[in-house]
């Protein structure tokens, strides 16, 4: 939805529900990564897509599949020059992630 009175932050915002019952799985996280790729192809002015490490605190995924399935879901439907950047809160889990090469 547009994020009205914040254009300044940012043109859109999106909420998914990526947890039920304090579970995930690496599924649901392709799913919501597919979802934000086709909204790269329907909003020409959206390029750049920022989302946090969506189920890997409640839901229980571990960060490095987490990482991988939505990057993969999110390059099967989005726009070629589209960029996805995940968010990390941990420095440790960040310094862990960076040392794996993801490709999609």
């Amino acid at each position: 939805m547009p994020f009205e009175g914040a254009e300044n932050i940012a043109q859109f915002v999106a909420f998914a529900a990526s947890v039920q019952a304090m579970t995930s799985s690496p599924d649901a996280i392709a799913t919501i990564g597919r979802e934000i790729g086709k909204f790269t192809k329907k909003n020409a002015s959206v390029r750049m897509i920022a989302a946090p490490l969506l189920g890997a605190g409640a839901g229980g995924i571990q960060s490095e599949e987490v990482v991988s399935a939505l990057g993969s879901g999110f390059a099967t439907t989005a726009v070629n020059d589209a960029i996805l950047i995940i968010y990390v809160l941990h420095r440790g889990v960040f310094d862990r992630l960076k040392g794996n090469s993801y490709r999609w």
